[in-house]
């Protein structure tokens, strides 16, 4: 979840194989259409999902904090990893390296 926050991105496409979700996060742009259009890129390699498998995944749309979409939402979440291992740290952690290293390289 610090991995959402962290990215600076709006809109998330999650594959669980089974399910599909794509996830507008509070702080996306209200004026963005909400469910995404047919015809947009998220929704075409939401498509492609259909031609890819055996099963046709359930698709989900979900809109942070709204409350009809709160259990979904908690679905979504659980299905996030925050990939933490041995050799290093989390995505979220090597976003923030990156973002220090570029700000460091453009003050010189």
């Amino acid at each position: 979840q610090a991995s959402l926050e962290s990215s600076g991105n709006h809109i998330f496409l999650l594959d669980a194989y089974d399910r599909a979700f794509i996830y507008y996060s509070a702080s996306a742009d209200p004026s963005l259409p909400f469910p995404p259009p047919l015809e947009s890129l998220i929704r075409s390699n939401m498509s492609g999902f259909k031609q890819d498998r055996l099963l046709t995944p359930q698709h989900f749309f979900v809109k942070s904090g709204q409350a009809a979409s709160h259990e979904i939402e908690g679905e979504f979440l659980q299905l996030l990893l925050d990939d933490v291992n041995a050799a290093g740290g989390s995505f979220a952690q090597f976003i923030q390296i990156c973002a220090k290293e570029v700000s460091s390289i453009k003050q010189k």
